[in-house]
Parts: structure tokens; C-alpha cells; sequence
């Protein structure tokens, strides 16, 4: 599987017996595009060359998708689509990782991110038609109890005060006179 063959991998800079080596202060530093446009271009040929990326894509298309749409792509398709490019990967004797164990991390943590991404709008979607369903009972709810008081009280004007008077004396006969 995927994260086997990762957690197993082993640093190419590390040499047995040594310790890793401390990265320099100028590969430590971030960099901004506009200071170094070659290594930009570097890093993004990285990511799109890199194994996981079709993974990557596919993921971020289902989220684009469940964001766009009414009906959220399941959780459960994704775990498909990971066995299907697992077992291509495997079948074509493909590798998972590269030599750039900063560029591996940073994909298997973007694909993390988007499939928890996925699992929030699978859950949001949920609870949107959870309170469609229950706004629309509450109405049918309504609405039935609003023909029912029209039926019973014919002739109801919610505009006229006298209206309430005149039908009140259906429910209250003359012998009471409105004293208990």
C-alpha cells in the first residue's frame, strides 16, 4: 500500500552511520516566486511530475465538484479511486515516491488535506439536506394547521379585529357571557 512503501523509504541524503544533514539557512528560508522565477518553474515541474499528482488532481477535481454541485461525490468513491491508481501504480511498476523527500511530503499532505476537504463537504451536503428536509416538514407543518384554522373558522380576517369577536361567539355559546 501507499503509506507503507512510504513509511519505509529512506532519506537519499542520510548515510548510515551519519547523522542528517542540517538543511543551510538558504534553502531553509521560503522564497518568494518574484525573487527566483527559475526555481519557481523548477518547483512547479516538480509537482506535476511527481507520481501522486493524478491522485492530487482527481481529489481537488471532487472537491471543485462537491462545491459546484448538489450532490457531493462520496468519500467511499475516493477510497475506490485510490485502490484503482494504487493497483496502475503497481501494475505498470510505477514508483509512489521520488528522490525529493520535500516535494513526497508535500503531496501525500496536499492529498491529506483535500480528502479531509472531501469528508467536511460530504458532511456539510448532509446537514444541508437534513435541514431541508426538517424546514420543509415544519412548513407542511404549518401550513396544514393554517387550513385547519381557516376551515373551522370561515371567514377569518386576519385584518379585521371584529373578525375575532364575530367567531369567538362560536366557541363561547351566550349562556357563559363570556364570565366563567
Amino acid at each position: 500500500m501507499m503509506t507503507s512503501s512510504y513509511a519505509n523509504r529512506k532519506d537519499p541524503q542520510q548515510t548510515p552511520g551519519k547523522p542528517n544533514p542540517v538543511p543551510s539557512a538558504a534553502s531553509a528560508q521560503p522564497y518568494l516566486a518574484s525573487e527566483d522565477p527559475a526555481r519557481l518553474e523548477q518547483d512547479k515541474r516538480s509537482i506535476y511530475k511527481h507520481p501522486l499528482f493524478p491522485l492530487l488532481a482527481l481529489l481537488f477535481e471532487k472537491c471543485e465538484l462537491a462545491t459546484q454541485s448538489p450532490e457531493c461525490p462520496s468519500s467511499e468513491s475516493f477510497n475506490v479511486d485510490i485502490q484503482t491508481f494504487v493497483q496502475h501504480q503497481q501494475r505498470d511498476k510505477k514508483p509512489f515516491f521520488t528522490d525529493n523527500k520535500e516535494v513526497d511530503d508535500l503531496m501525500v499532505s496536499s492529498i491529506q488535506v483535500l480528502r479531509i476537504h472531501l469528508l467536511e463537504l460530504e458532511k456539510v451536503q448532509e446537514l444541508c439536506k437534513d435541514f431541508c428536509n426538517r424546514y420543509i416538514t415544519c412548513l407542511k407543518g404549518k401550513m396544514q394547521s393554517e387550513n385547519l384554522l381557516r376551515t373551522e373558522c370561515s371567514g377569518y380576517d386576519s385584518d379585521d379585529s371584529s373578525g375575532v369577536a364575530r367567531n369567538s361567539q362560536q366557541y363561547f355559546p351566550q349562556q357563559y357571557n363570556g364570565q366563567y
